[in-house]
């Protein structure tokens, strides 16, 4: 099982941690205890140009430390970070025939200095955004749940 500490973000103001534990029946389990940092979020905003792009993964990266987020429905993406006196570089995750380019720096940074702010750090526009498919497939009006291959070319 998994236990998560501030799951959520339910306080901005500190990071959130998850640890693994093995629980077995009539044993007490003991963890280790969490030790949140202080930290705040990341927001930004993926367009492809001519809207809102959801569903990309964005990092905020400080040397060997990355976290990450993905953009909703509207186009935000929030990244929940420790806070650092360094500035955090912002770059979306994208298939390899996929470019970007980001307003107002590039690269992108994003400072986080005040626990529980959240800091806007830009608009990251893709381009050779690849499409997606929406829709659902019925068998006589009523849904599959067996699992069906669709295949787009």
């Amino acid at each position: 099982m998994t236990v998560n500490a501030n799951f959520n973000l339910d306080n901005s103001a500190y990071t959130s941690a998850s640890e693994n534990a093995t629980v077995t029946e009539g044993a007490v389990t003991i963890m280790s205890d969490f030790h949140l940092a202080q930290g705040g979020r990341i927001k930004g905003y993926v367009s492809s140009g001519t809207g809102a792009l959801p569903n990309t993964t964005v990092t905020a990266t400080l040397g060997v430390v990355t976290y990450s987020g993905i953009s909703d429905s509207a186009g935000y993406f929030y990244i929940a970070a420790s806070t650092q006196a360094d500035a955090y570089t912002v770059a979306p995750v994208l298939d390899p025939m996929q470019t970007y380019s980001t307003l107002p720096t590039s690269p992108l940074t994003a400072s986080l200095t005040v626990p529980g702010a959240t800091v806007f750090a830009g608009t990251i526009t893709v381009t050779g955004a690849l499409g997606t498919v929406t829709g659902s497939v019925t068998d006589a009006g009523a849904a599959i749940t067996t699992g069906v291959m669709i295949i787009a070319s």
